[in-house]
């Protein structure tokens, strides 16, 4: 069993590799076209959003096996064992209905579009709205592999929707807002063309990290600063200025230099927390460096 788990998670990350691949080369190639022949492809934005939406549904899964949605555990670390363990139970299933829910009136929302076709790539709707469904059913296998160690040892322990249950337990019960109306507005959120810079940024980032751009950037800053009091410190803020006019993302910054510097700086004697919160710190000022995100 552990097997077919390891080559079932092997296999949901590999197709977000190549659904990325295949966004950075669309999106590339239509740059490419527009600066040398000053034409492009008019189905290229579609594609790449639509592989985006499809990107972000397909690897929810694999977030929240490493904790990465948004979870509140004060109650759960109040809590002595056993009560931990039935908690965690309620949440495990919770979560389970919540995405069985999901799946159901995702199905629903992709029948009724299934006769409009998109804009540029002329294909049916049905594939795109298709990724909700697909999605959630992906969830639910990964909440029912990790299901027993969440509830029993504590692992995986941010394993919570906090926002998305919270939103749909209200609309739901106090307010007369039609629940395919929420699936349409979540599409909404996601089909947008400058939300791709997000993951473009991050994979720009990780790339830099993996070339020994970033370790450069993190000895240059050193030599700049390096020599004051506290001087791991001052190259902590330095080089996430640096590389926030690269990155232009505060989360591209704390997984690219703020995981070095962290470790550099434990090592010159600072404090693990220190060394977070300083890290943590620095790596906002991403957002307000431009080019970034917002920018």
């Amino acid at each position: 069993m552990k097997k077919l788990e390891t080559i079932f998670v092997a296999l949901n990350g590999w197709a977000l590799i190549l659904m990325l691949s295949a966004m950075t080369l669309v999106v590339g190639a239509n740059i490419t076209l527009r600066y040398v022949t000053a034409h492009s492809l008019p189905w290229a934005d579609e594609a790449a959003r639509y592989l985006m939406i499809w990107m972000t549904f397909s690897g929810a899964g694999l977030v929240l096996r490493t904790g990465g949605h948004v979870a509140i555990t004060n109650l759960q670390d109040a809590l002595p064992n056993i009560g931990q363990k039935l908690l965690r139970a309620g949440i495990a299933l919770g979560l389970l209905v919540f995405f069985s829910f999901m799946v159901y009136v995702g199905i629903q929302y992709a029948q009724r579009m299934q006769y409009q076709v998109t804009p540029a790539l002329r294909m049916p709707f049905l594939y795109v709205y298709a990724a909700m469904p697909v999605g959630f059913a992906l969830l639910i296998v990964h909440l029912l592999l990790i299901a027993r160690p969440f509830i029993m040892a504590g692992d995986y322990k941010r394993m919570a929707f906090a926002m998305a249950i919270s939103v749909f337990v209200a609309l739901s019960f106090g307010s007369s807002y039609p629940n395919l109306v929420v699936v349409k507005e979540m599409f909404s959120g996601l089909d947008s063309f400058p939300l791709l810079a997000v993951p473009f940024f991050i994979l720009a980032a990780e790339i830099m990290t993996g070339g020994a751009v970033t370790l450069a950037m993190l000895r240059l800053a050193q030599s700049l600063v390096g020599h004051l009091k506290g001087g791991l410190g001052h190259a902590n803020v330095v080089s996430s200025a640096m590389f926030a006019g690269i990155s232009g993302s505060a989360l591209a910054d704390a997984a690219g230099p703020g995981t070095m510097m962290i470790r550099m700086m434990e090592k010159g004697g600072y404090g693990r927390a220190y060394a977070g919160a300083l890290t943590i710190s620095s790596s906002v000022v991403g957002p307000i460096i431009p080019p970034s995100i917002t920018m």
